[in-house]
């Protein structure tokens, strides 16, 4: 593949995996609810956990966008780009006895 095409599935794939913050984050505020309509919690209480409320879902999809970048996942997953071995058809060295038979997206 070209350059440039690596480049902007290495781009799609880093925003898809960044996105998962989304339903992530969209718990979080179900447990807020949770938390105030169910259990009464008040204003002072959810001070103390809303850092959390809004750090993890963030926390979690940078890190594992950029940890994808880092390690090559991000290749042609059929539809889109996202984390998949390339190419598609190689093992990996996890099943491979040590072998690494991929360009890129080792065990993925």
């Amino acid at each position: 593949a070209a350059l440039g095409a690596q480049a902007t599935c290495t781009a799609q794939g880093f925003f898809i995996q960044a996105s998962i913050a989304t339903p992530m984050y969209n718990a979080m505020l179900s447990i807020y609810y949770l938390l105030t309509v169910r259990y009464g919690w008040k204003e002072n209480q959810l001070k103390k956990v809303e850092k959390y409320f809004f750090g993890i879902p963030i926390m979690f999809g940078l890190a594992t966008a950029v940890a994808s970048v880092v390690l090559k996942l991000f290749n042609n997953a059929n539809l889109w780009c996202w984390i998949s071995p390339l190419p598609l058809t190689c093992k990996g060295s996890l099943f491979n006895n040590g072998i690494n038979d991929c360009e890129r997206g080792n065990n993925a």
